[in-house]
């Protein structure tokens, strides 16, 4: 996935962030991860005009639910975007808001939105728990 078109996503890196308001920094990781399908993600997710949220734009949340098949708050931060590894805390700071964004997309309501948010503190805890008691 991304392969096709990537070349002409990179040369049109520069212009494709200005025109959707991404920050240069983080249209480079995306290109990295998305490659040819970087304007698509960002055009058509309303991501660059987003803040960032543990790193990522609100864009790249939305397209781990509506084209990568994410149906969990963890499966967005876990697998789909590597936020519990690369964000402080695992991201857990973060996760009420990335679940807010995903509710509409998923038909969650307010209370799914705090048990989704819930099961992700729990996991990043325990997972926490057992690298220290590995000697991590």
């Amino acid at each position: 996935m991304g392969a096709d078109g990537r070349t002409e996503a990179a040369g049109a890196l520069s212009r494709l962030a200005a025109e959707t308001g991404t920050p240069g920094a983080a249209a480079e990781r995306m290109l990295q991860r998305y490659g040819g399908e970087l304007p698509e993600v960002l055009r058509g997710g309303g991501g660059g005009t987003a803040p960032e949220l543990a790193g990522h734009l609100a864009a790249e949340f939305r397209r781990a639910v509506t084209h990568e098949g994410a149906m969990t708050l963890s499966d967005v931060l876990v697998r789909r975007t590597r936020v519990s590894i690369t964000a402080e805390h695992g991201g857990v700071d973060e996760a009420p808001r990335v679940a807010e964004l995903l509710a509409p997309l998923l038909g969650w309501s307010s209370e799914r939105v705090d048990d989704e948010v819930k099961r992700y503190r729990a996991e990043v805890e325990r997972d926490r728990a057992a690298l220290m008691s590995d000697g991590g």
